[in-house]
């Protein structure tokens, strides 16, 4: 190997013997075959008409096409008004398949980890009020924040502020990062109420019910025991 006129020695990987040996076997042609991507379990959310998204901490992540793609899907169905220029959606698209009903809960220690997706979230919010009642009826997003706060602390937390530049820190944590103030209507404090939770969406009575989930793995093994109990299916994301 020559490099700036001068000549070094390099020993050949392993790999590159391989591929050397294939090259000559095969007469200088070596047959390349491309397999995937393969589709994620969610995939499967069509076929359910009741589906709950449980992410915990950066398990959002296999979530978050899946959630732009129902939010695409709703604002490809919008229709205009023959009389205004109003459009909203007059209906479920039949895209979705079977799917009447969405819960998408969000688990995290820490607030400023729900930044990693805020745009997405605050896209969500307002595709649903342009979209109308059938989405706002369609989907639901709650948000939950586990780590330690004191109780006196809470209202700062979340109290709105025009200021830019705050001297609580806590205030600042939210109401001046312009952005998360705007997401505080979907924030719980503490860990979810799972039978509580699912209670409420066993009584919408819409039909087969599917939990998928994509986080730590304590949680889910809690989440599993829970969709025993009210007999949901349940599908675990690969993280």
């Amino acid at each position: 190997m020559y490099l700036d006129g001068e000549c070094t020695e390099t020993r050949p990987t392993a790999d590159t013997i391989f591929f050397a040996y294939l090259f000559v076997c095969c007469g200088g042609k070596i047959p390349v075959r491309l397999d995937g991507p393969y589709a994620g379990s969610t995939t499967s959310t069509w076929n359910y008409e009741h589906c709950i998204y449980v992410a915990g901490g950066i398990g959002v992540t296999p979530f978050a096409s899946l959630l732009q793609s129902i939010m695409r899907q709703f604002k490809d169905s919008m229709t205009k008004c023959a009389n205004c220029s109003h459009s909203n959606c007059s209906r479920i698209p039949a895209s979705m398949g079977k799917l009447k009903h969405v819960e998408f809960l969000w688990v995290n220690r820490h607030l400023l980890n729900f930044k990693w997706f805020l745009q997405l979230l605050l896209d969500l919010e307002e595709e649903k009020k342009a979209a109308g009642d059938v989405m706002e009826n369609f989907f639901n997003i709650r948000l939950y924040q586990t780590g330690k706060t004191d109780v006196n602390e809470r209202p700062n937390l979340i109290r709105k502020c025009d200021s830019v530049n705050c001297a609580d820190p806590w205030k600042s944590l939210v109401t001046c990062d312009c952005k998360l103030k705007h997401i505080k209507h979907l924030l719980n404090f503490g860990r979810p109420d799972w039978d509580k939770v699912f209670t409420q969406v066993k009584d919408r009575n819409l039909g087969r019910v599917c939990v998928f989930y994509c986080g730590p793995t304590s949680m889910g093994v809690a989440l599993k025991e829970k969709c025993k109990k009210f007999g949901f299916s349940f599908v675990k994301e690969l993280s």
